[in-house]
């Protein structure tokens, strides 16, 4: 009995090889599957972003349709590290802001720029992380230093690390732009605080928003009044040695308005009151000054504003992979983008070029590239007859003027770098 007990339990036991056959086995499985498993989620969400757009605009595009009076806007948001957001905003009025956001006085040119509030009743949509979405800024519509062309309109403000590309003779040309709305510091000295240095960071937020007509959903190609969207920025400031504050805390009397537009439970109304108050600053005289108050306080320079424009060219792509394209490491992994993360409180909007480790390129052949491959342009060593193209996962859309939504553009694409 002994003896067949022995044998039975030999017989249910494997030896070494065999084990050894089982591991390599499973081994071969596991490296046939993790690069399928991976492709499928990479395919999954691809096709879960563009579901996740398609549904920003449509919403956007239903409120504007259920509001005979008021248009309505789906507004891109990206911050830091996180995802693109695109939120849904109604138009409350008009405000007459500072063209440029360095013009801070009462008699330097202005501009008259609509407002748009986002609607806390609808939802925002997020797309998964990594997939971004940017704007078709046509020729002569982004902000320029060059007196020659006088282009002073505060939207996406030059930065000597965030270029964007021009022809020859420094002509502008069109550029693909990204969505701006958290790479900025609020002001660091909270002790003591005016209405013209609280929101003195505010300038460097800007997107872009796609618009849709009051009561039809249309789109108008031809519209290019800039915007206002009230967003009230993060309540903190970073200083130079790292240190965040609540910059809030110590704001009184007209300095607190900012509190009343960031604690608002009814955003829409509070900012409807702001915007058609004559006596903005409560001082007994209505005057110039309660304009200029009032720019402060939701004018460009606010960092409680962001400033848009409106586009009908969208690019849906994967960050990663654009970052790949044009010969980074990768994207920035506090931003999850291409952008540098703010430190320090006079940081702005940059591209972060220790990706590209000791051989960066020049920021505007960064520009060029990230022109080229949305667009499916990028050669490999750079623009040459023989050189081949660079695959682009990413997809254009164009939005359709009467219907409002995305129409994919395919190989023949329309918008050129």
């Amino acid at each position: 009995m002994s003896q067949r007990t022995q044998g039975l339990a030999s017989r249910r036991a494997f030896t070494l090889i065999e084990l050894v056959t089982v591991i390599a086995v499973m081994g071969i499985l596991v490296a046939i599957g993790v690069p399928a498993f991976r492709a499928a989620l990479a395919s999954s969400d691809k096709a879960l972003s563009e579901s996740q757009f398609r549904i920003g605009m449509e919403t956007a595009r239903q409120l504007a349709i259920q509001n005979s009076s008021r248009d309505a806007a789906a507004v891109f948001f990206y911050e830091p590290g996180g995802r693109l957001t695109i939120v849904p905003c109604l138009y409350v009025g008009t405000l007459l802001d500072w063209k440029d956001p360095a013009m801070t006085s009462a008699g330097d040119d202005v501009i008259e720029r609509d407002v748009f509030v986002p609607v806390p009743e609808i939802a925002p949509v997020q797309l998964p992380r990594g997939w971004v979405v940017r704007g078709y800024a046509a020729a002569g519509t982004l902000h320029d230093d060059d007196t020659v062309r006088d282009n002073e309109n505060g939207w996406y403000e030059p930065s000597t690390a965030r270029d964007f590309q021009a022809a020859t003779g420094n002509s502008p040309v069109g550029n693909w732009v990204f969505p701006e709305t958290g790479f900025y510091p609020n002001a660091s000295n909270v002790a003591s605080l005016t209405p013209a240095e609280a929101p003195v960071q505010g300038a460097k937020r800007q997107t872009f928003l796609v618009r849709y007509r009051a009561g039809s959903g249309n789109v108008d190609p031809s519209e290019s009044r800039q915007c206002i969207v009230i967003d009230p920025a993060i309540s903190q400031s970073v200083d130079n040695a790292g240190t965040v504050t609540d910059w809030r805390a110590n704001l009184t009397g007209m300095q607190a308005t900012y509190k009343k537009i960031a604690d608002a439970e009814d955003r829409q109304r509070v900012v409807k009151q702001l915007l058609a108050i004559q006596n903005f600053n409560a001082d007994a005289t209505v005057d110039a000054a309660d304009d200029e108050d009032r720019r402060f306080f939701l004018g460009n320079v606010s960092s409680d504003t962001v400033l848009c424009h409106p586009v009908t060219e969208l690019s849906l792509y994967r960050e990663q992979s654009l970052a790949r394209a044009i010969g980074a490491s990768g994207v920035n992994t506090k931003t999850g983008c291409l952008y540098k993360d703010i430190q320090n409180a006079n940081d702005r909007p940059e591209i972060d070029t220790a990706l590209w480790g000791g051989s960066a390129p020049s920021t505007d052949i960064i520009a060029r590239d990230i022109n080229l491959w949305l667009t499916g342009k990028l050669q490999v060593g750079g623009p040459g007859p023989t050189n081949e193209f660079i695959e682009s996962d990413a997809k254009l859309f164009s939005i359709d003027r009467y219907l409002g939504q995305g129409r994919k553009l395919g190989d023949d694409r329309e918008v050129t770098p």
